[in-house]
């Protein structure tokens, strides 16, 4: 348990360490995706999600 705390608490203030050209490189990705989203560019969603993608929409529908 005493090795579980100090990653645990690492994980959780890891988003809290990082610097602004992290932040604007998440914040910047994430437009992109809203931007194919619109778009319907499957080519750049294809860049930007992973094989093992999943999302649900609150409806309770899964997709691939």
């Amino acid at each position: 348990m005493r090795k579980l705390i100090p990653i645990l608490s690492l994980a959780l203030a890891g988003p809290a360490l990082a610097g602004e050209p992290e932040q604007a490189a998440v914040k910047a990705r994430e437009a992109a995706y809203y931007r194919a989203y619109i778009d319907a560019d499957t080519a750049m969603f294809a860049d930007i999600i992973g094989d093992g993608f999943r999302c649900q929409h609150p409806s309770g529908n899964t997709f691939t």
